[in-house]
């Protein structure tokens, strides 16, 4: 996400079915490297299972995917 500098920032987390299970939003985020520590809940703060995550990264016009796996 090189080439940011401030501005606002949006992270997403999906299942593999596609569905937004997580979401953090910072209105104003510096460029650089950060740390978020996702606490395997739902927004609506349910647990969510053990499995593959996918997870956007959406920064001004930058937008970076990864996908990691849960295991509780």
């Amino acid at each position: 996400m090189s080439g940011v500098q401030v501005g606002p920032c949006q992270l997403e987390i999906f299942d593999v079915a596609g569905r937004l299970v997580g979401s953090k939003q910072w209105t104003s985020l510096e460029a650089g490297s950060h740390d978020f520590v996702w606490d395997g809940k739902r927004d609506s703060s349910a647990s969510v299972a053990s499995g593959i995550y996918l997870v956007r990264l959406t920064a001004s016009d930058k937008e970076d995917r990864t996908r990691f796996i849960l295991v509780r």
